[in-house]
C-alpha cells in the first residue's frame, strides 16, 4: 500500500524490480488441504527461503491455521475459511481467540488514551480477488503486486488479522515515533511496545522486505497468541521467520 492508499488495499507482494519470479495471473481454484502437524517441531538451520510468486498450499503447523505461514508463495487451500467468527465492530469479524484479545487490547489501549480503530478484519478469498482485481484496474498490475494480497494468500483470511487504525477509515501509515505528537504516532507507538503483550505481532515491519516479503504495514497485526507474540518480540526476528521454524522440514 501506499502511504495514502488503505482502505481494503493491504499489501502483499513485491514488484519484479527485486527480482522475484513474475506472479502468475490469478483466479479462484481448487488446492490441496494442509498437511498438519502433531507437536512442537525444532528450528531449522535454514532460513526461510527467499520470496518468490507461488501458489503452493501451506501447512498447519501444530495443527492449527494460527501458526501458518502466507506469504507470495504459501496459501490457504482453495475456499478455506475459520470454523468460526466473531464480530468486533461494524462489518469486522475475527476468530473467537483473535476477537477476546482484540477487545482486550482495546480496552488497555483506551485506558492508555489511545484508540484502536479496526479497518479491515477478516476477508474471504472471494473478497480479496475482488480488491486485487479492482486495485489491478486503478492502479496497473505492477502497482496492485506490491501493495495488494493475492486471493489466498492474505493473513486476512485466516480471521486472525486486523488492520488498526486512529480513527474509522484510516491506517496507522507513518512510522512509530517519526512525529510522536500525533494521534497516528500515538496509536503506533503504543502498539509498537504493547502489542505483543495482548498477542499481536506487527507482520511486516520497516526495511525487512526480503525476511518478510511484503512492504512496511504499520497497521497491520496478526494474533498468535501472547506466548509466541512475546517469542517473536525477544528472538528479534520477523514473524515469517519464526512461524517458518514451526514448518515440517
Amino acid at each position: 500500500m501506499t502511504r495514502t492508499l488503505f482502505i481494503g488495499l493491504i499489501g502483499c507482494t513485491l514488484a519484479a524490480s527485486v527480482g522475484w519470479a513474475v506472479a502468475p495471473s490469478y483466479s479462484l481454484s481448487k488446492a490441496a488441504a494442509p498437511r498438519q502437524t502433531q507437536s512442537h517441531l525444532a528450528p531449522p538451520a535454514a532460513p526461510p527461503s527467499a520470496c518468490r510468486y507461488s501458489d503452493k498450499t501451506t501447512y498447519f503447523p501444530q495443527g492449527s491455521p494460527t501458526y501458518a505461514v502466507l506469504d507470495t508463495a504459501l496459501r490457504l487451500p482453495s475456499g478455506w475459511k475459520p470454523a468460526s467468527l466473531v464480530k468486533i465492530s461494524a462489518g469486522a469479524t475475527l476468530q473467537p481467540s483473535a476477537a477476546k484479545a482484540w477487545r482486550d487490547m482495546r480496552k488497555a489501549a483506551k485506558r492508555a488514551g489511545v484508540t484502536l480503530h479496526a479497518v479491515s478484519a477478516y476477508r474471504s478469498e472471494s473478497y480479496q480477488l475482488t480488491v486485487f482485481n479492482r486495485n489491478v484496474r486503478r492502479h496497473g498490475r505492477a502497482h496492485a503486486l506490491k501493495f495488494v494480497a493475492r486471493p489466498g494468500h492474505s493473513e486476512h483470511q485466516l480471521g486472525l488479522t486486523v488492520d488498526i487504525g486512529y480513527a474509522p477509515g484510516t491506517a496507522v501509515t507513518s512510522e512509530v515515533l517519526v512525529h510522536p505528537k500525533t494521534r497516528n504516532q500515538k496509536v503506533a507507538a503504543w502498539l509498537g511496545a504493547r502489542a505483543w503483550r495482548y498477542g499481536w505481532v506487527r507482520s511486516y515491519p520497516k526495511g525487512k522486505v526480503a525476511a518478510t516479503c511484503y512492504e512496511s504495514e504499520p497497521w497491520h497485526w496478526r494474533y498468535v497468541g501472547p506466548a509466541k507474540a512475546a517469542d517473536v518480540r525477544a528472538a528479534r526476528v520477523t514473524l515469517r521467520s519464526y512461524l517458518w521454524h514451526l514448518r515440517p522440514q
